[in-house]
């Protein structure tokens, strides 16, 4: 109770008193360097009114979205505005949990990584058991895994763990004698990771086990290309030219095999499980 008197009350022991946020007690000042650009920005106030949209048969309600306010129209071509963007973002916006907002950008997300590499690892050693039906589940599993990473995570993280598995699920795949799948996978590893010789290695075995032999040839020429140095791939190469009929006499035409595959004579996946089993990536 307030009350009028002359004595004078005890000052309350320090860090009792009454005290601003820090947030509040010292904002941040912007440079002015900063401030004159933003100044110096063209500026021009666009009119607007904030109304709520007609709903929408099995849709969610709808947000209030900004209009232009003569015609209540997202897109005005008489008011020369289109609201559509922003009122897209309001709805994104809308759907975060503002309880959990994203960590800082390019920070890996731990957990997710190591449950990526774990489940490709389990994959690995089915392999490596002959159970490539399993290490192919595991795999695809392994994608799905990265492909379920927050969008704030490198790009590139996720990407090399994605050609990885789909680089041993192609392994399995041709260890089945499932060469689409193989050939399928290999052709999307290349994709994702041009310089990775490994997936024209995988490519060329899809395509040597559909009999596509000149085909084959080229792919691997052109994973020899990638690692010049690399024996088995150019010993593997010759081997495939020696297939398709093709001498050294005749220019090595580098065209890319078409996706539209057409399987012909599958070879016995028996022969191939001893020298697909050492090249499982373990990466």
């Amino acid at each position: 109770m307030s009350h009028a008197h002359p004595h004078p009350h005890p000052q309350p022991p320090a860090g009792m008193t009454a005290r601003a946020p820090p947030q509040m007690m010292a904002q941040a000042q912007m440079p002015p360097h900063t401030a004159a650009i933003l100044d110096a920005l063209p500026f021009n106030p666009i009119p607007f009114v904030l109304k709520d949209l007609p709903p929408r048969p099995n849709a969610p309600p709808p947000l209030p979205a900004l209009l232009c306010p003569e015609h209540e129209q997202l897109v005005c071509d008489k008011c020369n505005v289109d609201f559509r963007d922003i009122n897209q973002l309001s709805f994104f916006m809308s759907l975060l949990n503002p309880s959990h907002p994203p960590p800082p950008p390019n920070v890996p997300f731990a957990k997710q990584g190591e449950a990526v590499l774990k489940t490709r690892e389990e994959g690995n050693k089915r392999f490596k058991d002959g159970n490539h039906r399993e290490a192919g589940a595991l795999y695809s599993r392994s994608v799905g895994l990265s492909m379920g990473k927050p969008a704030w995570e490198q790009a590139k993280s996720s990407q090399d763990e994605i050609t990885a598995a789909l680089m041993n699920r192609s392994a399995s795949a041709a260890a089945l004698g499932e060469w689409p799948a193989a050939y399928a996978d290999a052709d999307a590893c290349i994709k994702l990771s041009p310089k990775n010789a490994k997936g024209y290695f995988r490519k060329a075995k899809a395509l040597d086990g559909m009999s596509r032999f000149e085909e084959a040839f080229h792919t691997m020429q052109r994973g020899v290309k990638v690692e010049p140095d690399n024996v088995d791939y150019k010993n593997y190469a010759e081997e495939l030219r020696k297939k398709s009929g093709i001498t050294i006499s005749q220019p090595a035409v580098e065209a890319e095999s078409t996706t539209d595959v057409d399987v012909k004579k599958p070879i016995d996946a028996a022969t191939e499980t001893q020298a697909e089993e050492s090249a499982v990536d373990n990466a």
